[in-house]
């Protein structure tokens, strides 16, 4: 365990693994509020495919990193992605086009998601997804007009 700012850093592949796999919920929040190393992320990316979901709730995962993962074929991987406010634009535009229909519907719940690409939203294959995306839209309208 390691300092930077004066945050701690997990530094270590096998102290965050452990930290993974331990059922104190102390540790495994660590996993999500301390920052990681790049190491122990490119050690993550590389041999540890299992612990993608980990690395996507950790606070201080670089956007480049999601960016990554928002390409695999997992399904699991992608909707955890799609449910994180860190989410930029590529990321948003990759997953509006998702496959999967619960994806897309995590996409256009996200807070984050950008007016036009919600707006693009409403025309959804998924009839369910479209009057999700209308009513936020409606809402959303509704809310600055009364602001």
């Amino acid at each position: 365990l390691s300092t930077q700012n004066g945050k701690y850093m997990i530094s270590d592949i096998n102290e965050y693994l452990r930290l993974c796999e331990s059922d104190c919920q102390e540790d495994n929040r660590r996993t999500v509020l301390e920052e990681l190393s790049e190491e122990v992320i490119v050690q993550i990316l590389k041999y540890y495919p299992c612990k993608y979901s980990w690395l996507i709730h950790n606070k201080s995962v670089p956007i480049k990193v999601l960016e990554e993962l928002v390409e695999k074929e997992n399904e699991d991987i992608r909707f955890t992605i799609a449910m994180k406010k860190k989410c930029n634009r590529y990321i948003f535009e990759r997953l509006i086009c998702d496959k999967s229909d619960s994806i897309r519907f995590a996409v256009v719940r996200n807070n984050k998601l950008p007016r036009d690409l919600l707006i693009k939203m409403t025309e959804d294959s998924n009839v369910e997804i479209a009057k999700e995306a209308q009513s936020l839209l409606n809402h959303k309208v509704t809310k600055n007009v009364i602001s």
